[in-house]
């Protein structure tokens, strides 16, 4: 009897530490903190393997962070432990092997573990995930025709490669801008970038249903004109991967992707010549980004960048991108930021 006790008491113990590691887990998640999730679940997992929701939870934050085929293996957990298992955590895990499937480039897979996942009709919320995917697996698919180059870490696909001229230095010329940028970054998944080169803007604009020119880091994929710059597309998708921003202001995002686009001019003359206010302010564009059109925003949030490059350290300006609020940045920046603020606005508004 004694021992039938002890051993219930022990039972109990770890079903509520399992219980509140997987809810720690999720408070973290929420925040986007998904190194901190991978830490509580691999201890949590040593303890307790057979827990549904700490497994689902360390393969979404795995497949969040690039680690795809790691995430599998706690994904397939958290679809197949029967043992206090919930619709709502299957589905999630289904869904997650399917995104984990696309962006290892087989579709078949895919389609199958998002098809089993909405059958289960869980929650809005997953199946709101769910369809986006099967959306952008229909769209894709439009293109899979098209010419076909590959390189190191870019698989190239052409709507019209005759207007391209020579298709393997064209690609070359873009792995070429994509390593100087992850030379700076690192970190990026094992998994090929999908770029899709288009020449005719309406038949882009009709068949992606947006004017083409976009990167969809979660993806992958970026969908660029034939004459667009060599790294500004490919920079959104290695910060996106490298630095896993918790949030994105568009002054920051867009002046990052500005400044790594690999042309070479002179970004302050450049920032100069878009200005339209005769007072410039840095910190009015960084609250207000979203009231500024592309052509006076971007030459001066990329001479920003530039700006913030010189005058900081790369862990300054990445932890900068990780957080992209200005209230961030006096942290990160410290007691001079004030002044760092003011100094380029004074050379914004220099003549």
């Amino acid at each position: 009897m004694e021992t039938k006790l002890i051993l219930l008491f022990c039972f109990t113990q770890i079903t509520l530490w399992s219980q509140s590691a997987a809810f720690e887990m999720s408070e973290w998640y929420s925040k986007g903190e998904f190194e901190k999730v991978i830490e509580l679940g691999r201890t949590a997992f040593q303890n307790t393997p057979n827990d549904p929701h700490v497994n689902m939870l360390l393969g979404r934050a795995l497949a969040d962070s690039g680690a795809f085929e790691a995430a599998l293996v706690f994904l397939e957990n958290g679809a197949t432990i029967e043992k206090g298992n919930m619709p709502s955590t299957i589905a999630w895990s289904l869904a997650y092997m399917g995104h984990c499937h696309l962006l290892m480039k087989d579709t078949v897979q895919s389609l199958k573990y998002l098809n089993q996942a909405k059958d289960l009709r869980a929650t809005s919320n997953v199946e709101r995930y769910i369809d986006q995917r099967l959306d952008w697996i229909r769209m894709q698919q439009q293109f899979r025709d098209w010419t076909k180059v590959e390189t190191k870490n870019i698989r190239f696909f052409f709507e019209n490669p005759s207007a391209v001229g020579d298709l393997q230095t064209y690609a070359t010329k873009r792995q070429v801008a994509f390593d100087n940028i992850l030379n700076y970054f690192q970190d990026f998944p094992d998994q090929k970038l999908d770029m899709y080169i288009w020449e005719d803007r309406a038949t882009a604009k009709k068949a992606l249903r947006r004017p083409v020119g976009f990167a969809s880091a979660k993806y992958l994929t970026i969908h660029a004109h034939r004459r667009q710059s060599l790294g500004h597309e490919p920079a959104h998708v290695i910060v996106h991967w490298s630095i896993l921003p918790k949030r994105r202001i568009r002054f920051i995002n867009e002046g990052v992707a500005v400044f790594f686009d690999q042309n070479k001019v002179d970004r302050l003359a450049e920032a100069r010549k878009a200005n339209t206010d005769k007072k410039f302010s840095v910190e009015k564009m960084w609250k207000k980004g979203k009231r500024y059109q592309e052509r006076e925003l971007y030459p001066i949030a990329g001479a920003f960048i530039q700006f913030l490059s010189e005058n900081g350290t790369p862990q300054q300006l990445k932890a900068l991108l990780k957080e992209q609020t200005l209230d961030a940045a006096e942290d990160i920046y410290g007691q001079n930021f004030e002044l760092m603020l003011k100094a380029f606005d004074q050379l914004v508004n220099r003549e």
